[in-house]
Formats: C-alpha cells, sequence, structure tokens
C-alpha cells in the first residue's frame, strides 16, 4: 500500500505541477492576446486617424487651389462692383485706370453671354474692357459677372467672357 501510496502522491505532484504550468502558461497567452488586441486597435484607430488627416490636408490643398484660381474672377467682379458703387465719375475714373492693369491693354475682347443651352452659346456684340467699364461707370450698376478669363503667360486678362447675373 505504501508503493501505491507513493506513487499516488507523486502522480498528484505531478498533475498539481502540470496544472499550475498550464493555468500559469495560458494566462501568459491570454495576456498576449489581449495585448495583441489593445496593439491592433491602437494602430486601427492611428490608421484611421492618419487617414482623415490626409484627407483633410488633400481638401484644404484643394480649397486653396480653388481660391487661388478663383482670385482673378473676384478682383474683376470686385472692380465692377467697385465703378459701379462710385458714385460718380470722378471718383470712378481712378478705379477704371486701376482695374485695366490687370488687363494685357484696353482693347481686350469682353463677351457677354445672353444665350446657353448645351452647347449653344449666343453672345451680345462684342466691346472691349474699356467701353465695359465705362458702361458700368455711366449705369452705375454691374449687371453681369464673369463667366471665363483667358490670361497670358505674364497673368494679364486677354479675354473676358460675362453672363448676366
Amino acid at each position: 500500500m505504501r508503493t501505491i501510496s507513493k506513487n499516488y502522491s507523486k502522480l498528484l505532484l505531478a498533475v498539481i505541477v502540470t496544472g499550475s504550468i498550464l493555468v500559469t502558461d495560458t494566462g501568459c497567452k491570454t495576456k498576449k492576446a489581449v495585448t495583441k488586441t489593445n496593439t491592433d486597435d491602437s494602430q486601427a484607430k492611428a490608421d484611421a486617424d492618419a487617414r482623415k488627416k490626409a484627407a483633410a490636408d488633400a481638401a484644404a490643398k484643394a480649397a486653396a487651389a480653388a481660391a487661388a484660381q478663383r482670385e482673378p474672377y473676384n478682383r474683376v467682379e470686385n472692380y465692377f462692383q467697385q465703378i459701379a458703387n462710385a458714385g460718380s465719375a470722378s471718383n470712378a475714373n481712378p478705379i477704371i485706370s486701376n482695374a485695366l492693369q490687370s488687363f494685357s491693354s484696353g482693347d481686350v475682347p469682353v463677351l457677354i453671354i445672353i444665350y446657353r443651352s448645351g452647347s449653344t452659346v449666343d453672345y451680345d456684340k462684342p466691346t472691349t474692357i474699356s467701353n465695359y467699364l465705362n458702361f458700368i461707370k455711366d449705369q452705375k450698376q454691374s449687371p453681369n459677372s464673369v463667366d471665363h478669363l483667358d490670361m497670358d503667360s505674364n497673368g494679364k486678362i486677354t479675354q473676358v467672357v460675362l453672363i448676366k447675373k
């Protein structure tokens, strides 16, 4: 009996030691799995944040490029409004002189769209920028807005296409 008890005690000790090793090893694996999951979640969040930042940066660059492209249009329309609101011819004349500096010459053609349907476009009788700016001065209003500007390599406007507001 002693042999059985001794063997039983050894077997019981072996089971306890093996069990504690398994429990300890399983605990480490679980801890590693939790740590890995937390790391994966952190990385996914960092990746998502980086994608959002890149998208926001791209949108800001696109908006800045669009604003830069629209700047000459806004400048010309601003001149039109300043001339219309000048109050008198003597107040409008310096604004006209300043505005003409944005154009390659005072004879830059101005086309006014009076009808557009698909690819069909009809224009009013062409005029020059000098004549158009003086027309705004005389009428004290700017009935058209800029539809398109052609520019030369120096950034000077070479053609203006307007459309009724």
